[in-house]
């Protein structure tokens, strides 16, 4: 029998318990989820001309299309190069919008100049207010960030209810929960053209409005330094000084957010939300590294390679944002190629906190190392077969217009029967060198079990056996402690000693 410790992927009873920090956690949740609510319904309700944009900073404004109930003279496609004479380009450094053209009110008519089919040309547009039908069309206008957000408000979500009383669980449900939240909503109002004017009625509600869209600078990031500082183990500074640490964590971007809106000057956020992206990916590879050469516990070093890989998947989105700048005709496909844009966009966004909730219910966490094996194995394999199928394609077809002067389908026949017979052996292939060059433990320890059955059968003494045995088990599982134990037949028991 073997003495080994087992992680269990069972909740401790005070996590599942409601305490004062899991009804703090819930109130907060919720005084955000009214003042977002709140702000939508007070934004939603202005006078507008119906009409989504694409969002970007160049002169003009690009039409997506019209979620407004009201006829309009506008079109997709159209770019809107000023309305009532004012440009249509946005300032990246003003917090505060200016305020709306003169006569912008429900069932007034404004003069826009746009560009249409390369032709400038001036429409009288009508303004109303959305009806709930427009609202909820708007709501639905991005389904990738519908889906994204709903996706990672269910998961934090879920991880919450079940470990209330989890300090990770509360600042999994507060970093990220109160994100989706926010851009749920949030991001509905900037698809409308004339949102980026300023219609709070008074300079305090303007503040206040301006300081919660910027929560992501002063709650939402922080609270994901602070969960990578305390999750899957505390590290330093927040072992050595945790209330001096949690203060400055949240101290810097409350201050940078504060100055944005006493100032009116966006660079204080942008810098904030850059040192704290620098301060989280330093977090992150020092407590990976520490794990990695220090960790001793299965279930942390299982927790971290979940991190990782949410990580990994997330840092995907900034790698083709880094390549669609460095080449530009990739960037256009990538924009031009809707579903393959919706895809990796929902990917890359929903992997960090999808992990992190995995990693925090510690459900299934040792299937990490098969998930990443079976992945790293069959990306290759299909890169192989693809890379394969399309070389034997092509020179095929080469051959035969060599041969008889044109193209033949039988290249595509043969090239087809060709990958299915190579599907087995090269997937063991791969598999092999992907254990090897990954996987070398578990490797070495089939190949250690495959030598044992081998020996075992033309083995007959049985402490050879047993000794053998003992050392199989030791090496490939690696328990604290071994002990055979052998129980002798009831038929032998029954004879006398001889």
């Amino acid at each position: 029998m073997t003495n080994t410790h087992i992680a269990t992927t069972a909740a401790p009873a005070d996590e599942r318990r409601f305490d004062r920090g899991a009804w703090l956690t819930l109130g907060a949740v919720a005084l955000f989820t009214i003042c977002a609510l709140l702000v939508f319904a007070f934004s939603a309700v202005q006078p507008t001309d119906g009409c989504l944009i694409q969002q970007g900073t160049s002169d003009t404004q690009t039409l997506l299309g019209c979620v407004g109930d009201w006829p309009t003279p506008l079109r997709s496609g159209d770019e809107i190069i000023a309305v009532t004479g004012r440009s249509m380009r946005l300032d990246v450094e003003a917090i505060f919008p200016p305020p709306p053209p003169a006569g912008w009110v429900a069932g007034a008519s404004v003069p826009y100049t746009l560009r249409r089919e390369g032709a400038v040309i001036t429409l009288a547009v009508p303004l109303q207010r959305l009806s709930w039908g427009g609202v909820g069309r708007l709501l639905v206008a991005d389904p990738v960030n519908l889906l994204v957000n709903t996706l990672v408000l269910l998961v934090a979500g879920t991880a919450f209810a079940l470990r209330p009383n989890g300090r990770a669980t509360q600042l999994l449900l507060l970093s990220q929960g109160l994100s989706a939240i926010g851009q749920l909503l949030s991001v509905s109002m900037l698809l409308i053209s004339q949102v980026a004017w300023s219609f709070w009625p008074t300079p305090a509600l303007t503040g206040f409005a301006a300081l919660f869209s910027l929560f992501g600078g002063w709650l939402s990031a922080p609270m994901l330094l602070l969960l990578l500082l305390s999750f899957p183990r505390r590290v330093w500074p927040l072992t050595r000084w945790p209330r001096l640490t949690t203060a400055l964590i949240f101290g810097v971007g409350a201050a940078a957010s504060l100055l944005v809106v006493l100032t009116a000057n966006f660079v204080p956020f942008l810098v904030s939300l850059g040192l704290y992206a620098v301060l989280t990916l330093v977090v992150f590879v020092a407590a990976a590294i520490g794990t990695a050469v220090r960790g001793r516990d299965p279930v942390v070093r299982a927790q971290t390679i979940w991190l990782s890989l949410g990580f990994a998947v997330n840092s995907l989105q900034v790698f083709l944002w880094l390549v669609a700048l460095a080449y530009a005709p990739f960037g256009v496909w990538l924009q031009t190629n809707a579903a393959l844009n919706a895809a990796q966009s929902l990917v890359t966004r929903s992997a960090l906190p999808v992990c992190l909730g995995i990693a925090i219910t510690r459900y299934r966490l040792f299937d990490i190392e098969i998930i990443i094996r079976r992945t790293l194995v069959y990306t290759l394999l299909t890169l192989t077969l693809g890379a394969t199928y399309f070389a034997s394609v092509v020179g095929l077809q080469a051959l035969f217009v060599g041969l008889t002067g044109q193209e033949s389908t039988l290249a595509v026949v043969v090239s087809t029967l060709a990958i299915a017979a190579l599907f087995g052996p090269l997937r063991r292939w791969v598999q092999a060198i992907i254990d090897r060059r990954f996987f070398r433990r578990k490797y070495d320890a089939r190949r250690v079990l495959e030598a044992f059955a081998v020996r075992a059968q033309n083995e007959a003494d049985l402490d050879v056996l047993s000794a053998d045995l003992l050392s199989v088990v030791q090496e490939t599982l690696e328990p604290e402690g071994v002990k055979l134990w052998l129980v002798r037949p009831q038929s032998y028991r029954q004879q006398p000693d001889t």
